[in-house]
């Protein structure tokens, strides 16, 4: 199930963080997103686990992904790309910001699958290692039926 994080959420994505990426988001790092006006932040829970993290943050049409992390033992199985699909669907019309390692060649596949495509790189910018951050953007038009009135006869 996914669901807005809640600030009762904030050590538990500490965690999953923590164990899962090399950098993390410090529990206060989170608490501050939470309450942060622009900031979003879905999880995602099996079984009463928490399985994955979303945060991203909003500013009028535009949306960054800030960070997605998944548990390293729960990889492969879908869990990534539902708290993408549901972030993307959720932001509305918005154009959806990202950066990725240039070396990630893994999470560069799985943006594009997804529909980002390469804009840029930003040389240097990730430290140990140091790598360049590719920039990927998805365009996102949310698709809105069309209401038309019945003539009447």
């Amino acid at each position: 199930m996914i669901r807005a994080a809640t600030t009762g959420d904030a050590p538990r994505i500490a965690a999953l963080l923590h164990r899962n990426m090399p950098h993390p988001w410090t529990e206060d790092a989170v608490r501050a997103a939470l309450s942060s006006p622009t900031s979003v932040l879905w999880v995602r829970e099996d079984d009463a686990m928490l399985s994955g993290v979303l945060i991203l943050q909003l500013c009028l049409d535009e949306a960054e992904i800030l960070t997605i992390a998944t548990e390293k033992a729960r990889r492969r199985q879908g869990i990534g790309r539902s708290l993408m699909e549901y972030a993307l669907r959720e932001v509305g019309p918005a154009t959806v910001f990202l950066e990725v390692r240039a070396e990630n060649t893994g999470a560069k596949a799985f943006y594009e699958a997804l529909g980002f495509t390469p804009y840029g790189v930003r040389k240097r910018y990730y430290r140990d290692p140091v790598d360049d951050a590719i920039l990927m953007k998805f365009v996102n038009f949310l698709k809105i039926p069309c209401q038309t009135e019945k003539k009447t006869v």
